[in-house]
């Protein structure tokens, strides 16, 4: 198959990012405030007053005001929320899940800064809160600060053993570092606590993709049939991933297996009709193997998807050339009919 494969265009589909979300991390937090609460030692803000009781006068705990942040929360008011955290962290300044929820509210409102600040509050009260860890490497990773976000992802994954996300998150931004072999690694011991998450073979197979092509002879093959497998993985479990499809197909071209390399391609566009990458490299594969009329559909396909697309324009001249290249072989070849006419 020819060089002009791939024309520029990115060879695999960007990793995935798994990131908490809000309601899982204010769920999570609401299960450990009983504990919390049972800790409270007589005296503190959480005993109510009978005489002011008596008088009708309201004192709210901190807890009420952690309860109703993070019922704000959920609804989606964040400016709210936040006020009602700010107020419990007044009465009580070392409630941890209240300074963790007043960082996903920052989160929610897009102050990253505000959030790193409010998660570290967290994590100097309970350095142990391995929840607080994974979500800080999450905005250290969105600010660039991607060696501290390892630092914080390793010390979630240290203290859960059952957080694969922490470890995922890790691969991702080891991989962004280019430190691809400690990614793969990470990878897989996210998949020793779950092997069920597709994402994760996915990503697993870009890191090991691209340590195919740092690789020469026997070894490069071995990394890109690491690949391949791991991409049918995610497949396997997410039977519509036309991207990690896509992916597979393009292992399958370097590989020279072009069959499969067509029905994976199939496969994802199956799954997305307007992909325009794998609508491009079949039209580019069929045309290549002589299956012209095949062709000649996709890349119709592709162009009709591809002139609406600001982002395919460097494209589309092949693919218009290759349109009027190839009716005019489909319009010249005799069918089998002719063929038994002339005889």
């Amino acid at each position: 198959m020819t060089a002009m494969f791939i024309l520029g265009r990115k060879s695999e589909a960007e990793m995935i990012r798994p990131k908490i979300s809000v309601l899982l991390a204010c769920f999570l937090v609401l299960v450990f405030l009983p504990a919390a609460t049972a800790q409270e030692k007589p005296g503190s803000e959480a005993v109510e007053n009978p005489a002011e009781q008596e008088e009708g006068i309201e004192r709210l705990t901190a807890e009420d005001h952690f309860k109703r942040g993070t019922s704000e929360l959920e609804a989606g008011k964040i400016e709210e929320a936040m006020k009602q955290f700010a107020e419990a962290l007044r009465l009580k300044p070392d409630f941890r899940e209240a300074w963790y929820n007043l960082a996903l509210a920052h989160s929610r409102r897009g102050n990253v800064e505000g959030e790193i600040a409010a998660y570290r509050e967290a994590l100097n009260l309970d350095p142990d809160y391995a929840k607080a860890h994974d979500n800080l490497g999450i905005a250290l990773e969105e600010t660039g600060r991607l060696l501290d976000a390892v630092d914080s992802y390793r010390r979630a994954g240290e203290l859960d053993e059952a957080a694969y996300d922490a470890r995922m998150n890790l691969g991702v931004v080891l991989a962004l570092l280019g430190r691809l072999e400690e990614s793969v690694a990470a990878y897989r011991g996210a998949l020793k606590v779950n092997d069920q998450v597709p994402d994760i073979y996915y990503n697993m197979g870009i890191a090991l993709s691209r340590l195919a092509k740092r690789a020469n002879g026997v070894e490069r093959k071995s990394f890109y049939d690491q690949a391949l497998n791991a991409y049918t993985s995610a497949v396997t479990l997410k039977p519509n991933f036309y991207k990690a499809e896509y992916n597979r197909a393009l292992i399958l071209h370097t590989l020279g297996r072009t069959a499969e390399e067509i029905e994976a391609f199939k496969r994802a566009i199956k799954s997305h009709p307007r992909y325009p990458q794998a609508l491009y490299n079949l039209a580019h594969t069929c045309e290549t193997v002589q299956r012209y009329a095949e062709a000649l559909s996709y890349w119709e396909a592709y162009l009709k998807v591809a002139s609406k697309m600001a982002t395919e324009a460097p494209y589309v001249p092949t693919a218009e050339r290759a349109i009027q290249r190839l009716r005019a072989v489909v319009q010249a070849t005799p069918t089998e009919e002719d063929d038994e006419e002339e005889l």
